[in-house]
């Protein structure tokens, strides 16, 4: 699971520098694929870095990720039905811990990165307004995996709202697990579910 999650988010780390603005109220194919090599090109520069003075290539990595990920979206995607019956103060009690779950995570996985360089493959549109680009994942010249991004809208700029290496689905995956504690131990269960994720990110971090 480790290693499968490396793989995504070395390539996913490749692609979340700045943020580029979108122009027209449908994402735009090309304009999505070129968010992807564009950020995908600078990316791998600061990766390639072998010095990590004070954790500043770490925190760089989480601001590429807060400024990238459609978080809001996913955390209600991930949170499903119960979102419209959740109180305000539990929803931004979950949406605070959502992000820094999230955030701590991939922070902390992006750190298998080996390497690897990608290339954009194509794109097509997905759902109404969204895209989805492909990309191959490169080790030695030699494709070890595709990815693909679900480029989406997000205010006046463009973000990532799903990530998914051979068709599994980040935000799928996540929500598949979220779902098992809600149903079980309901919304009280989830945040102190989530407590004892980051917890336990933040000590690996140590």
């Amino acid at each position: 699971m480790r290693k499968t999650a490396q793989i995504v988010f070395a390539a996913f780390c490749m692609m979340v520098m700045a943020p580029f603005a979108a122009s027209s109220a449908e994402t735009n194919l090309k304009q999505a694929e070129e968010y992807v090599r564009t950020l995908g090109n600078e990316a791998v520069g600061l990766l390639q870095a072998s010095d990590d003075k004070n954790g500043e290539r770490q925190l760089a990595i989480r601001n590429m990720l807060k400024d990238n990920l459609a978080l809001e979206r996913i955390s209600r995607i991930i949170y499903g039905r119960g979102w419209r019956s959740a109180t305000e103060d539990e929803r931004k009690e979950y949406q605070s811990l959502f992000n820094e779950y999230i955030l701590s995570k991939y922070t902390y996985l992006i750190g298998g990165y080996s390497g690897e360089t990608f290339k954009v493959m194509g794109s097509q549109p997905a759902g109404r307004s969204d895209a989805l680009v492909r990309t191959a994942i490169l080790k030695d010249g030699q494709t070890s995996a595709t990815v693909d991004w679900r480029i989406t809208e997000e205010g006046p700029k463009l973000a990532i709202l799903d990530v998914k290496i051979e068709k599994s689905s980040m935000v799928q995956t996540e929500k598949s697990q979220f779902q098992a504690v809600l149903s079980k131990e309901g919304h009280a269960g989830l945040v102190k579910a989530l407590q004892q994720q980051i917890d336990r990110l933040h000590e690996k971090k140590e």
